[in-house]
């Protein structure tokens, strides 16, 4: 994960009101050192891998895919906001860690909450301001109190300091909740492209979509940099279609993005109208800087996808979901370069040339 030079940050202060359905009590927020994002263990969300369905306020703090963190350019005396998908809690308390980077010290204080996913009440809330930090560059603290099975958002928000020079960047990454509660999808049990005779049709089904507003159609040329082209609002049926009528001549790369009634957004896999690859494997885009997708033939249990080296030397390795047509591939962190992406399923085993920049 890249590094990016660290923001001086403050400790947590002190008590604040929990709302309940049993009234209301007052709560100590107090550090906590078993957080995952403090000790480098047990984090729920790295980014790696997408954007953990978190969202941002305003929408100039971004996910950075190639980098795996939440980062913005931050302007001082600014409000930002970072806001979870929905959790189940499965304990009665637990732990919140994150950890903070960024190229100069911009910010004032920062104020974590766990909040309401149905009534948008502030269950838990406490902020920290100026003073020490639990460890360099992490905030970790502990709640208490809150019934187990309550479905919740995890809030932050950071306040940047006043004056007029010293602007800086801020950097949001490796959050963890310590295992107290469990993300809620949507379920998607099927989500298919296929050729139709008025243009590509998609497919989906979905068995749980509680709080869910409509599904937005992505597409993408390359894999990578994806697209609004329609929306399908969700009224709980179990089947939808949505047929893209004018598609590129070239590949067609799709996604969902399903977004809650409240805005909160996550992203399916990708499917492409080409499922089934010949004898071989294709990558995009090539030239590729720091992510790319492969489409290969359907994997099988052990497939895997392998990044090799021109002296023949694996140097990243990832597997491949059973039944997947189209796989992400991270670079970063890899020199620029001439490399393979060699695939391997079962006795099959292709190759193709690419180019790092």
């Amino acid at each position: 994960m890249r590094k990016i030079y660290s923001l001086a940050f403050r400790s947590f202060v002190l008590t604040a009101m929990i709302a309940t359905a049993h009234g209301s009590f007052a709560q100590t927020c107090t550090n906590a050192a078993n957080a995952g994002a403090c000790t480098g263990g047990n984090v729920t969300e790295n980014f790696n891998a997408g954007n953990g369905n978190f969202t941002f306020t305003p929408n100039d703090f971004t996910y950075n895919s190639g980098a795996g963190n939440f980062q913005r350019a931050a302007l001082r005396n600014n409000l930002y906001t970072i806001t979870s998908g929905n959790y189940a809690l499965n304990t009665t308390g637990g732990v919140i860690g994150v950890s903070l980077a960024g190229t100069t010290s911009v910010l004032d204080d920062v104020t974590i909450r766990v909040i309401s996913s149905s009534t948008g009440a502030v269950l838990f809330t406490c902020t920290q301001t100026p003073a020490n930090f639990i460890s360099a560059n992490q905030i970790c603290v502990t709640y208490s109190g809150l019934t187990a099975g309550t479905a919740v958002r995890y809030q932050f928000v950071f306040n940047t300091a006043n004056g007029a020079s010293g602007d800086g960047t801020i950097v949001f990454d490796n959050f963890s909740n310590g295992g107290s509660a469990a993300l809620l999808p949507v379920k998607l049990d099927n989500f298919e492209a296929a050729n139709d005779g008025s243009g590509i049709k998609l497919n989906w089904s979905s068995s749980e979509e509680k709080g869910v507003a409509r599904y937005e159609v992505e597409r993408s040329a390359d894999g990578v940099n994806f697209r609004a082209i329609g929306s399908v609002t969700a009224d709980n049926r179990r089947n939808y279609s949505f047929v893209d009528v004018q598609p590129t001549s070239a590949n067609n790369f799709y996604r969902l993005r399903m977004i809650d009634v409240d805005g909160v957004s996550r992203i399916s896999h990708i499917v492409s109208v080409k499922s089934k690859v010949g004898k071989g494997i294709e990558t995009y885009p090539n030239p590729v800087r720091d992510r790319m997708v492969v489409q290969h033939p359907k994997a099988v249990t052990g497939t895997v996808l392998q990044v090799v080296n021109l002296t023949g030397q694996v140097v990243r390795s990832t597997q491949v979901p059973v039944n997947a047509v189209v796989t992400p591939l991270e670079l970063t962190g890899l020199s620029n370069g001439t490399y393979y992406i060699v695939y391997r399923s079962g006795s099959e085993s292709f190759s193709q040339r690419i180019t790092k920049q």
